[in-house]
């Protein structure tokens, strides 16, 4: 009898853990589509945006805020944290202020020969009125046309160099999305931007991208000078594409944050450089392009 009931509980358990192994089998397979249905649009968005034609022009106003400054100039990064805790310096204490520099420059991207080109004239600085051509933007991280920003991480040629995950989903600009992660394949050398991107579930248009910080040009540099003092660099780069024309979403906002950590301290901030794009006039903006 009693081997009669094992029998029987036995055959309940596995038969439990045959709809629970096809149940998530199933789940997996739903995930699997749909992030291959995200990639192939995304791509899609990509090719159109690589060769759509742009004329525009906009107002791009960018904040730089420098969190390690004092009477006697800026100090260096890996000062900070010493001024902080109120150690000497030179023979004297120095105090930390905050200084922040607001530039307005008249941007302007222009298609020609197949080509986008960039320019920006300098029209303010700190409320007082320039006008001068100027490429000196003092952001950092360079991260010359932005517009195209989706296309190193989603476009046809960057997903057979990247793998990919659907971390979770979620709202943005009134909109559903995903928020897909990308990271390099292994063993790939290649240098290129790579991290998190927010792809609307309507049309599969980027909406947001954060880049990791490992991929960013120049950050070995900030990894190796931080290094002599102990620190690790703590950087977050993003961009919002809200504008929207004809199919093609245009940058609204770019924000680099530069914190540094430290065994002994807290996460010290270093400095903030925000970019806001506004006032668009669209001149020409064509998206005939047939899609595979």
């Amino acid at each position: 009898m009693r081997r009669r009931y094992f029998i029987i509980l036995l055959g309940i358990l596995l038969w439990g853990f045959n709809i629970n192994y096809i149940a998530v089998s199933s789940a997996e397979s739903n995930k699997m589509e749909e992030l291959e249905e995200v990639l192939l649009k995304s791509s899609q968005y990509c090719s159109k945006l690589a060769y759509a034609v742009l004329d525009f022009v906009c107002k791009e106003k960018v904040i730089v805020d420098f969190f390690a400054f004092d009477d006697r100039g800026a100090l260096s990064r890996f000062e900070l944290h010493a001024a902080l805790q109120h150690k000497n310096f030179g023979g004297g204490r120095r105090q930390l202020k905050y200084k922040a520099k607001e530039l307005i420059y008249d941007y302007q991207l222009i298609s020609k020969d197949n080509k986008l080109n960039e320019q920006r004239i300098l029209l303010e600085v700190d409320g007082k009125k320039v006008s001068e051509e100027s490429d000196d933007i003092e952001r950092g991280f360079p991260h010359k046309l932005l517009i195209l920003g989706p296309i190193g991480l989603l476009s046809e040629y960057w997903q057979e160099r990247h793998d990919y995950k659907i971390k979770k989903q979620g709202r943005l600009f009134g909109e559903k999305i995903f928020i897909i992660e990308a990271v390099p394949k292994p063993g790939s050398t290649t240098k290129h931007l790579w991290g998190k991107v927010w792809v609307s579930q309507k049309d599969f248009i980027i909406l947001k991208i954060e880049w990791n910080q490992e991929s960013a040009e120049g950050y070995e540099s900030f990894v190796q000078e931080a290094k002599q003092s102990g620190f690790q660099p703590d950087f977050s780069l993003i961009a919002e594409y809200e504008y929207e024309k004809n199919g093609i979403r245009f940058p609204s906002k770019f924000v680099l944050e530069e914190y540094y950590r430290h065994p002994k301290y807290k996460l010290i901030k270093n400095s903030k450089k925000t970019v806001v794009y506004y006032n668009y006039k669209f001149f020409t903006v064509k998206t005939d392009v047939i899609v595979k």
